[in-house]
């Protein structure tokens, strides 16, 4: 072999300005990151817990401006912790509050898990290492993304954090939902006849 495949194909790749452009941002997509913060800024203003939600602001461009993506799991996680229960509240229950509003829990759990460990031995000063650090981060926003939308933009007027946090308590099948209805039900009678 006289090294000219190598030469061709490997050490010199041809720079094409056209193929650039199909990646770049265009005024649509641009218009729509615009019009998604616009959105989110208007619903932390009109918010029945408006300080948090600036708070979560924060925490959500602390976490994902960073170019360390040690940082960003470790800014992301402090965020999943704040928007997704108590500073005393395990993560486990953090995991499961986040993957509550996902079609498939299960697999949203994992990804928790997945990160959590991350975290966990970033924490402990270990390097993540054999990770894709892009890849890393999408998980990251993943698992926070659905959660931090629903705190700041409150689509079921929940007149506080808590009543949120007991949402995500909720079962996630119809029977479960069915089976607590019946014992709020039996609670209330019970309540009501004592009074």
């Amino acid at each position: 072999m006289d090294g000219q495949l190598a030469a061709k194909k490997f050490w010199h790749t041809e720079w094409s300005p056209k193929a650039r452009l199909a990646t770049q941002p265009n005024a649509d997509r641009c218009s729509k990151v615009a019009e998604a913060v616009r959105k989110l800024l208007s619903a932390a203003k009109s918010s029945k817990w408006p300080k948090r939600c600036e708070t979560a602001l924060l925490l959500y461009y602390d976490a994902f401006s960073e170019h360390q993506v040690s940082n960003t799991v470790l800014g992301a996680w402090r965020l999943l912790e704040f928007v997704a229960g108590e500073p005393s509240d395990k993560s486990d229950v953090l995991i499961d509050r986040a993957s509550y509003l996902m079609e498939d829990a299960f697999e949203m759990q994992y990804l928790g898990v997945h990160v959590r460990e991350r975290r966990n031995a970033l924490t402990h000063g270990r390097e993540v290492i054999g990770e894709a650090d892009d890849c890393l981060a999408q998980q990251c926003q993943q698992l926070v993304n659905p959660i931090f939308r629903h705190f700041i933009i409150n689509p079921f007027g929940f007149e506080r954090v808590e009543e949120f946090w007991e949402f995500l308590d909720m079962p996630t099948s119809v029977e479960g939902i069915m089976r607590k209805e019946r014992i709020h039900a039996a609670a209330q009678k019970f309540r009501g006849s004592a009074i």
